[in-house]
């Protein structure tokens, strides 16, 4: 299924300007999963290290409140005491977590060349994979997939002052805090098929932690890079699995080595 831009699609994307290069780390578990599977594994977003994925900002919650007592003004609803209020708002950061557990992500790195620091944090220095692409790529190997993919920027705020736009649960899962700002991520998004509402009963998938998508590596990989501190023979060992899974794609070092 064709991934969504913001002109074809209802959903909220920003999408990324241009074709700009993107990059994505892997140790030697995951990309060995990757080629023998050919699928890339979407996390959910409730399961990611960062506790303000897919939250709302403090900025936010108040503007919530402003919500809520235009409701009151138009006379949408009835009374609004402080209690009815509290309510309201925790009914809506509920439902921002519950969609979060339903809601599964792949990150991609976006930048002019690869980064040392990408290399440390995600990659392991010594034996780290990473796969450059870009984003008419990620188009093109995501057309045969049968789950429906969303492409977006992201970004990047300040979660302590800073507001996002509300009333669509998809603007969170496209914001994060400005301490990340130094990844430039582009990310894949794709959200379970949920039938009567939440949550999701993950128990029934053969990963309970996300999913693996099926995507066309031959379209999506234009390069693979070995990490700059990678010994010779890890070169031999990729070049070896590489074959086993008939993948033909050019290999090298990081300029960096």
């Amino acid at each position: 299924m064709p991934i969504m831009s913001d002109e074809n699609s209802i959903d909220v994307n920003f999408f990324p300007k241009g074709n700009p290069n993107l990059f994505k780390y892997f140790d030697l578990l995951k990309f060995v999963s990757l080629i023998q599977k050919r699928a890339i594994f979407f996390c959910r977003l409730d399961k990611f290290e960062d506790k303000l994925e897919g939250t709302l900002t403090n900025s936010t919650l108040r503007s919530y409140e402003k919500w809520c007592e235009y409701l009151v003004s138009s006379g949408k609803i009835d009374g609004l005491s402080e209690d009815k209020k509290s309510r309201l708002i925790k009914e809506q950061v509920d439902a921002h977590n519950r969609h979060k557990s339903v809601t599964c992500i792949d990150c991609w790195n976006k930048g002019e060349s690869e980064s040392y620091a990408l290399w440390k944090i995600y990659s392991g220095i010594d034996k780290g994979i990473m796969i450059k692409s870009n984003v008419e790529r990620v188009m093109k190997a995501f057309e045969n997939t049968t789950e429906k993919v969303h492409l977006s920027d992201v970004r990047y705020i300040d979660f302590n002052s800073d507001a996002m736009e509300i009333g669509n649960f998809n603007f969170p899962i496209r914001y994060k805090d400005k301490a990340y700002s130094y990844e430039e991520e582009v990310r894949l998004i794709h959200k379970v098929n949920y039938r009567g509402g939440f949550p999701y009963d993950w128990s029934n998938e053969k990963i309970e932690s996300g999913k693996n998508i099926t995507v066309d590596l031959d379209l999506l990989i234009e390069e693979i890079v070995l990490s700059p501190f990678a010994p010779e023979w890890f070169a031999e060992i990729i070049q070896d699995l590489l074959e086993k899974y008939g993948l033909r794609k050019d290999l090298k070092f990081s300029y960096l080595k």
